[in-house]
């Protein structure tokens, strides 16, 4: 295998988020995989945030942010709230910190020599959801690499 060239290859990084009503708690997993393989994986939350939209494009920024500190400059951010991409892409928001967000998520998506946005329907997007379900129930942020959990392979 040309390392070189595998380095460059396009690495999917994938979000969602849960909302815990219960717990006022938001939890987001992040999986970055190229071909398949489980490269690194990361979850997270926040508490009290309750618009579907801001958290979702949080959780998005937060694995742009999460792909900037690796080395991989392609890649594609694949996630599953469809007025996200009408919004990136008319750069038109009401709601300001909502607004914000998605231009950090513009910007940071320069940073890389290649970055593409994919809306799909949560049901292809399992491992992320399977993280960000078991997200909610934590207190810190975790990181996977190289390592996995079985229930995330």
């Amino acid at each position: 295998m040309d390392l070189r060239r595998d380095q460059h290859a396009t690495v999917w990084v994938k979000v969602a988020s849960i909302v815990n009503n219960i717990r006022n708690r938001t939890g987001y997993g992040i999986v970055g995989d190229r071909s398949e393989k489980l490269l690194k994986a990361w979850e997270d939350g926040d508490e009290e945030l309750t618009n579907p939209v801001l958290i979702e494009a949080l959780t998005l920024k937060t694995g742009s942010i999460r792909a900037t500190s690796t080395n991989w400059d392609r890649i594609v951010l694949v996630f599953s709230n469809r007025s996200i991409i009408q919004k990136l892409q008319n750069r038109d928001c009401a709601n300001v910190k909502l607004a914000n967000v998605l231009e950090d998520v513009i910007h940071l998506s320069d940073l890389f020599f290649c970055c593409t946005f994919l809306c799909l329907p949560k049901s292809k997007n399992i491992r992320d959801r399977n993280l960000a379900s078991f997200v909610v129930n934590l207190v810190s942020l975790i990181m996977w690499e190289n390592s996995f959990p079985c229930w995330l392979s």
